[in-house]
């Protein structure tokens, strides 16, 4: 009885035991289903939902821009990130971050949205290429493509105006700093306006200096300091000036402690370019510490003679014997005729006669050209440009007048004098269509001023036809006009 206790007790023992074993080991089959030993978590694709376009900027559109000018080697580059930011800049100079106007931003997504990915390049003057990834389905015509490059292309350089534009702002502010010796901070900028200014020195006259008269486009920027209000004038390069000293800022009221306060002295601008007059006899000579003519004169000084030969070194102390450049001025009297001007430079150089630009060198090493003009009777203001970057460094101006060989002329053999000139007149300045009005002239002479030469035809924008036979023996003729234009 007591064995069959004790088998029975055993058997149900070992019954249960069986039993969670059993259990064990499906709990741990259907944990091993769901989980792997390995310890990651197994996620089929679809389980993970794909980022989104807002989620992961490299699935934004982008757009890759350049342009390479062919005639003077510029290159620019213009990319939009993920995020519709702008990274621009001359090739291999690194990027500057730009952003879109809200126009601009407009446009570009209608582009986005319109245009499937394309590539685009086109030449001519300039060499253009773009890469565009947009998310439409329609692929663009050439016309489009050519609009969407012309159209980044005003983008580029309606960034790099504006970063011009805070460049010479930043320029003026701290020229107006240091010369009255305060913070940059300290300078307020009250209006910066783009101008077009009817010289190249901004309109800011100076006894003894030459002006050329040609259209500059610049800036007029008005800054504060203290009670005072300073204005500065810029060209699109480098070139800042100051226009006039500063004058009380008005209605405006400077709060005092005390009655009996000492008033504050209004800061007075040095004026451009030296407290130190010059006696100039011969050529105004005009010497700055950088390779453009820009900023301030560092030395002005009577040269004799255009002709220096400075070796590798500087044309006076204080001035680089590399990267610097240099004005020359004169009027000078000439007789009536037709000279020739000689102009020889290491390097760069620029020539002026009567307001004729005559030779533009303007480019590194040596340079050796001749140029020819008729000139009347009279002084004649005469300016060279010159700039120096490394080695050698010379200048030689040097001009004659070109007088032609005595030679037996032959006497031409007019018809009677009662034969007249046909001049026809028209109101274009080609010569086109049919003549508005026509006349028998005895001599073309003349000098209409800023008038009409004929009833019905303008002041200007007209063209002229003269017309007459001539009865000649053979021979060689010298043939003389002088015009304007």
């Amino acid at each position: 009885m007591r064995k069959l206790l004790w088998f029975t007790v055993g058997f149900f023992l070992a019954l249960l035991l069986a039993v969670g074993v059993m259990l064990g080991t499906l709990k741990t089959t259907s944990a091993e289903e769901v989980t792997p030993w390995s310890g990651s978590p197994t996620v089929t694709p679809e389980s993970t939902p794909r980022p989104t376009d807002e989620q992961n900027p490299t699935f934004l559109t982008s757009l890759r821009w350049q342009r390479q000018r062919l005639v003077s080697g510029g290159c620019m580059s213009l990319r939009v990130d993920g995020i519709s930011h702008i990274h621009y800049a001359p090739c291999d100079q690194g990027t500057r971050l730009g952003r879109f106007t809200q126009g601009e931003l407009s446009t570009y997504l209608v582009y986005v949205a319109r245009y499937a990915p394309f590539e685009y390049s086109a030449s001519g003057d300039s060499a253009v290429h773009l890469s565009f990834v947009g998310r439409g389905s329609r692929q663009p015509t050439e016309a489009e493509r050519t609009e969407l490059a012309d159209w980044i292309g005003t983008v580029y350089d309606r960034l790099t105006r504006e970063e011009r534009r805070s460049d010479l702002v930043a320029h003026a502010r701290l020229l107006l700093a240091q010369r009255l010796g305060v913070s940059p901070d300290a300078i307020g900028t009250l209006s910066v306006e783009q101008v077009a200014w009817s010289d190249a020195c901004l309109e800011i006259r100076h006894e003894g200096v030459h002006c050329a008269q040609v259209h500059t486009p610049g800036y007029r920027i008005v800054l504060s300091a203290g009670d005072a209000i300073y204005e500065f004038r810029t060209n699109m390069h480098d070139l800042v000036r100051q226009a006039e000293n500063p004058v009380p800022t008005p209605n405006r009221v400077t709060p005092t402690q005390e009655p009996t306060q000492t008033p504050t002295v209004t800061p007075t601008a040095t004026p451009w370019p030296t407290a130190v007059p010059v006696v100039i006899a011969d050529w105004r000579g005009e010497y700055y510490a950088n390779a453009s003519t820009s900023g301030l004169a560092l030395l002005v000084r009577n040269d004799r003679d255009l002709d220096f030969d400075w070796g590798h070194g500087s044309p006076a102390p204080g001035l680089p014997a590399d990267f610097f450049s240099a004005q020359w001025s004169r009027r000078i009297p000439f007789s009536e005729g037709n000279y020739r001007f000689r102009l020889a430079g290491d390097d760069g150089v620029r020539l002026w006669v009567a307001d004729n630009l005559l030779i533009d060198r303007w480019h590194d090493g040596f340079t050796d050209d001749t140029a020819e003009l008729y000139l009347m009777s009279g002084e004649h203001e005469v300016v060279v440009e010159y700039f120096e970057m490394q080695g050698l460094a010379s200048i030689r101006l040097s001009w004659e007048e070109i007088v032609p060989e005595p030679e037996d002329t032959p006497t031409p053999a007019l018809e009677p004098a009662s034969v007249a000139w046909t001049a026809e007149y028209f109101d274009n300045q080609g010569l086109s269509g049919t003549p508005r009005v026509v006349l028998n002239e005895e001599r073309i002479e003349f000098d209409w001023g800023g008038s009409s030469p004929a009833k019905g035809i303008p002041e200007n924008h007209f063209s002229a036809r003269f017309t007459r036979r001539l009865d000649l023996r053979a021979g060689k003729y010298h043939l003389r006009a002088v015009v304007d234009d």
